[in-house]
């Protein structure tokens, strides 16, 4: 899977995609490229040729949408049997398309471990039409887009997001992947080594590595028992057989039309991109998948009844517990299993999460519901804490106890409405998402949902009330059944000769069958002493009607509760009734150790505390938030707006009178040590950034100075520092959404009750130190323990005018996919190889360049990099300006990307309070920026960066190689001396003044 950033702009909204183990091609996606794909279109875009309907025989069928939802969808199949599905957004200028293989690492040949994710790979590197192995890439970056790719155990999936006038150019390109891929051998072998690098990351991660003893103890006769990255040992030649034509085979097996699908989303009618998917996709000759064998379980009567301990290298310790169901094939309907899971995992009062955590044995549970014939199973995935560990055995007769109380008592009708109305809710107000997200979901769905009608409300639809099949599934969660995972650093309970290590992670484990004793103490129920059947939630609303009050076009100054500064916006155009509250209570005291400290573990027992009201008001569609940086403390809330009132207050009384217990105190601060303890077993990227952080920043202080520093904090000093926050030198609230006029003053006056801030609400900006002009005395190392070496180069500006960031977020653009075609395609220096740019108006930006190599020295990566840049400036001198122009123009479109939803809106406004913009006019300001940067100045900021201005190095040695440099005379980051030469004096603090943008 691709390393991809997507620009994160003053105004970007960051999202998140459903995590899954999954791998894929790696390639930095940020910047567009200047290599020799044409900017022309092989498309007409705005000026597309109309059709009357769609010239696909095949049927339509309408998909069931949100009420909510004013996009149009299709679902049709073209003539050769692709499946398709097409959004058409009003008002985007982003386009995205996805195209699954119902294919993955399940189907390749037991011969070749990780071929199908080879193929993945190597896709990208040029077909006939598109010969160029980095054209693909590069067209979608030059065109304000990016790029991925993953292979599952039944799926491969590739996507992209483009300009939208740019969609089915781009999409030509991709169809290339299916249509006549290269499948170049030198281009093969190079890519081994980037799947190999990809597999050294992952057998140095924990969760993979914990996926991999699963795979390991599971069911062998299941292909998802098998080893499926790939590494240089499974993906060669051997034995008379050729790896490119075990390629080719499987690409003409697999990738045929009856096993793809594809999604598209634009603002393009859906006749036009239905007529364009047909003329692009539609030649693909009609083609039907080998025949699949009979699918297999993945535990069998074998695997049933066992605990499977595994030793970890931090102190993280978990258990998970896992029963696995026999389900009827013609059974579809997922509310069943979703109702136990609920009981399961509710945080409520009376629930098993609430008894384990007030027995200081947990410290989260979640319960989740897995339903693919034949398969299917609930877990019970705990985290523990150093406590809990001791105590697993009476977890689990607790776990048992509850299944019982849930038999008898729990399976009502009452409680499957409430949770059928959460889930109606969250369908009925779906918020749109971004046109990447939405194609990516979608795609995913098209081979999981049996009824292309149910592609969108399907996760949403827990069907109807039928306590027969919950009864049947709660009478198979039996001990004999169970299947316990745990992870911890204790050494394994089992005797040397017992103990097993997996090959591929080197990970050891151990397998035990349950004991009789075991199963007959799980089998005694207690009197369910401390558990119940929740309540119903006080958070879920019943009052859903809009208020239809007068709109305004941006927030508005409200006179009253002057203390809070407060700003309001009413809206009822996005038809959902809710509303978002952002709270900021200013803190001008400079940052300090303690008080990081202090901030990290009051959040800690603030959500301790809250955890009942988190979770139900979660259920019933809330979000709420609280932290504090460098400028104060931060609350954020968003749902219905009828119960906003009843949450705004129990959060607020709760902060205000929080008691800080001791023992629990004492618990989180021996939680934290663990994790300082562990840091250096973290991935190298992250410490080389927090290396550079700490050089340069005064608010980032080591761990081993935190450890030191944590035995002080008391609950006396933690209630001190919550009380002087709560009381801010100035404060800037925001109430964006569909709240009457009554319902905002309600808010305020809850608010007002519980906060005070003074009046001052300028934020000073802490400037950090940046490296000197020269270039030798400014490279340091670190050390780590895993096992990777890697290097960070950095270059930072001056100034944080818009200006100044639009210039370093060009430059990235158009360094990033030469750098990684370079490195990472070409050379094959690394798994993580990019060239990224941070910064937003609080903050300088920053370029950067990052590498994580699994052969080579630091040293040698940044000889690679240097001639990469020495190169670079020549490519860049002969940029035609008119590709530049075209680059702005496509970032200045997302920029300017229309607001799709209420949270985007709320985001928008609050980061224009908070950058001083009170005119909501940053992403203008922005945009006007992107303009206005010349090629000149790009030239100018890349001969600085070649010429080492400001350039600081750091190079990451990992445990398997020599520790220190070659250079014995280069320093370690930490230290002080180090800091001296290479860094200069920082500057004076600037100020963000309130009336900045009525000022300018």
């Amino acid at each position: 899977m691709k390393h991809n950033l997507l620009l994160r702009t003053l105004f970007a909204i960051t999202c998140l995609l459903p995590g899954a183990i999954s791998y894929g091609l790696t390639s930095n996606a940020t910047p567009a490229s200047t290599k020799t794909a044409s900017t022309q279109s092989n498309f007409p875009t705005s000026t597309l040729t109309k059709v009357a309907s769609s010239p696909v025989k095949a049927d339509m069928v309408e998909i069931i949408k949100s009420p909510s939802d004013k996009s149009e969808y299709r679902y049709l199949k073209l003539d050769n049997g692709i499946k398709v599905v097409l959004v058409s957004y009003p008002d985007t200028e982003l386009a995205s398309a996805a195209i699954t293989i119902n294919a993955g690492s399940n189907q390749e040949p037991d011969e070749w471990p990780g071929l199908a994710h080879l193929l993945e790979h190597t896709l990208f590197l040029g077909s006939e039409k598109y010969p160029d192995p980095n054209s693909f890439d590069t067209y979608i970056e030059k065109h304000g887009g990016e790029d991925n790719a993953w292979t599952g155990q039944e799926e491969t999936a590739y996507y992209f997001s483009i300009h939208q006038n740019y969609l089915f150019s781009a999409l030509d390109r991709l169809s290339q992947f299916f249509i006549a891929p290269r499948l170049d051998a030198n281009w093969i072998d190079k890519e081994r080594h980037a799947v190999d690098s990809e597999y050294q990351i992952y057998r140095q991660d924990e969760y993979w590595q914990y996926r991999m003893v699963q795979q390991a103890t599971m069911n062998q006769n299941h292909p998802s028992s098998r080893f499926s990255v790939g590494s240089l040992d499974t993906l060669k030649d051997h034995d008379g057989l050729s790896l490119q034509k075990a390629l080719r085979n499987f690409h003409q097996q697999w990738y045929v039309s009856e096993n793809m699908a594809i999604v598209l989303v634009s603002s393009f009618s859906l006749d036009e991109m239905a007529y364009q998917v047909n003329q692009l996709l539609g030649s693909i000759p009609q083609q039907a998948p080998p025949e699949r064998p009979p699918k297999q379980l993945f535990f069998t009567a074998n695997e049933h009844g066992k605990r499977i301990d595994i030793e970890t290298a931090t102190h993280t310790k978990s258990l998970d517990l896992v029963f696995p169901l026999k389900i009827n094939p013609a059974d579809r309907e997922k509310g069943h299993g979703d109702f136990i899971t609920y009981l399961l995992g509710h945080e409520g009062r009376g629930s098993l999460h609430n008894l384990l955590i007030n027995k200081g044995w947990i410290q989260n549970l979640f319960a989740e519901y897995s339903h693919n014939y034949p398969n299917a199973d609930i877990t019970l995935s705990i985290g523990l804490t150093d406590d809990g560990y001791h105590h697993i055995e009476e977890i689990i007769s607790l776990v048992f106890d509850n299944l019982q109380l849930i038999k008898k008592h729990g399976v009502k009708k009452d409680i499957f409405l409430e949770q059928k109305q959460a889930y109606d809710l969250a369908f009925r107000f779906m918020e749109r998402s971004s046109p990447e997200i939405t194609a990516i979901y979608l795609t995913q769905k098209i081979f999981e949902e049996e009824s292309p009608r149910e592609l969108i409300r399907g996760d949403y639809h827990l069907g109807s009330f039928a306590p027969r099949k919950i009864h049947n599934i709660l009478a198979q969660m039996r001990p004999e059944q169970l299947i316990m995972m745990v992870t911890s650093n204790q050494p394994l309970p089992a005797p040397d000769e017992d103990v097993q290590t997996e090959p591929w992670s080197g990970v050891q484990y151990s397998i035990r069958t349950l004991t009789e004793e075991q199963l007959t103490y799980y089998r005694t129920l207690e009197k369910h002493n401390g558990l119940h059947i929740p309540a119903p939630n006080p958070f879920l609303p019943k009052q859903l009607m809009l208020n239809q009050e007068p709109e305004y076009a941006i927030p508005e100054k409200q006179a009253d509760y002057p203390e809070l500064n407060v700003w309001s916006h009413h809206n009822h155009s996005f038809g959902i009734p809710k509303t978002f509250i952002r709270v900021r209570l200013y803190d001008h005291n400079p940052p300090n150790l303690q008080d990081q400290l202090h901030s990290a573990l009051f959040f800690r027992i603030l959500q301790d505390e809250l955890n009942e009201q988190y979770y139900l008001a979660a259920v019933a569609g809330f979000h709420l938030d609280f932290w504090k940086d460098n400028h104060g403390v931060v609350l954020m809330m968003d749902g219905y707006t009828e119960k906003m009132p009843q949450l705004l207050a129990t959060v607020l009384a709760t902060i205000t009178h929080l008691q800080i217990k001791p023992a629990l105190l004492q618990r989180y601060k021996d939680e934290l040590h663990d994790e300082f303890e562990d840091d250096d077993l973290s991935d190298p990227t992250y410490l080389l950034y927090r290396a550079f952080d700490q050089l340069t920043a005064k608010d980032i202080f080591p761990y081993q100075e935190q450890l030191r520093a944590l035995p002080n904090i008391t609950a006396e000093s933690l209630r001190e520092w919550a009380d002087r926050l709560l009381h801010g030198d100035g404060a800037i609230t925001l109430i964006n959404g569909n709240a009457s006029a009554k319902q905002r003053a309600k808010l305020l006056e809850i608010l007002s009750s519980y906060l005070t801030a003074g009046s001052e609400t300028n934020i000073t900006l802490n400037t950090p130190r940046f490296a000197k002009e020269q270039s030798k005395q400014n490279t340091c190392y670190i050390n780590y323990l895993n096992d990777n070496n890697s290097l960070l180069i950095t270059q930072s500006s001056t100034s944080r005018e818009l200006k100044d960031i639009a210039l370093y977020h060009l430059l990235a653009k158009l360094v990033g996919t030469p750098f990684y075609a370079k490195l990472r395609t070409d050379e094959q220096l690394g798994y993580r190889i990019e060239a990224q740019v941070s910064g937003n108006g609080d903050e300088y930006p920053l370029l950067a360049f990052i590498i994580e190599s699994p052969d080579h020295k630091p040293e040698y990566l940044n000889e690679r990099v240097s001639a990469f840049l020495q190169n670079f400036q020549t490519e860049l001198s002969n940029l035609p300006k008119e590709e530049l122009a075209e680059l702005q123009k496509t970032l200045v479109a997302e920029i300017n990307e229309p607001v799709k939803d209420l949270y985007t809106q709320t985001e928008i406004f609050w980061n224009n309070l908070e950058q001083g913009y009170i005119g909501f006019d940053g992403a203008n300001r922005l945009a006007q920026a992107v303009e206005e940067v010349t090629l000149e100045q790009i030239q100018r900021l890349l001969k600085q960066i070649v010429d080492g201005h400001r350039l600081l190095k750091l190079y990451g040695y990992g445990y398997g190689y020599e520790s220190e440099p070659d250079d014995r005379t280069l320093m370690r980051c930490d230290d002080p001396v180090f800091a001296e030469k290479a860094l200069a004096p920082p500057l004076p603090a600037t100020y963000r003044p309130k009336q900045q943008a009525t000022e300018q």
